[in-house]
This record gives C-alpha cells, sequence and structure tokens, in this order.
C-alpha cells in the first residue's frame, strides 16, 4: 500500500475497550511489534468498526495526530481505501 507523504503504513486491529472516556465501545489501534505503541488509538473510517467483525486487522496509512487537551493517537482520513488482513 502506497501511502501520501508524511503517512505511514501499519497494521492496526479493532478492539472492544471499556476504558471510560472513549467515544466508540470499540476502538482501532496499532497491532503490537511495529513504531507505534499499541495504546495509541487510530482515528479513521467507521465501516472498520461496524462493517467487520472485532478483532478484524487491516492495512491502512496513518500520521501522529494530536488535538489540543487531547493525548496523541494516529490519523487515517476516514474515506481512504484500507486493506482488510482477517
Amino acid at each position: 500500500m502506497k501511502c501520501r507523504s508524511g503517512y505511514k503504513c501499519i497494521i492496526v486491529e479493532s478492539f472492544i475497550t471499556n476504558e471510560p472516556g472513549h467515544r466508540y465501545p470499540i476502538e482501532i489501534r496499532p497491532i503490537p511489534g511495529q513504531e507505534y505503541s499499541s495504546t495509541m488509538l487510530v482515528e479513521c473510517s467507521m465501516k472498520m468498526r461496524t462493517d467487520y467483525p472485532v478483532g478484524t486487522k487491516f492495512r491502512l496509512c496513518v500520521a501522529v495526530k494530536q488535538k489540543e487537551q487531547s493525548r496523541p493517537h494516529l490519523y487515517s482520513y476516514h474515506a481512504w481505501p484500507f486493506e482488510v488482513l482477517e
């Protein structure tokens, strides 16, 4: 997968979170062993949360994003393509 300048291709997975303050009950995070910590969340297409079972792995392009008064997270434009791995 070829990414735009400033973005990197990584593998992520969906998971259920019970942590208070999360926007969605199903979140997306990088899988362990990559450049980014698996504790970071990914802002991306809602289809990854709603159209696939929890635990599905995806490949997509991300960049680090930090909004004021929030922790850093990864960002992938919601309309960009992603690859379903399993």
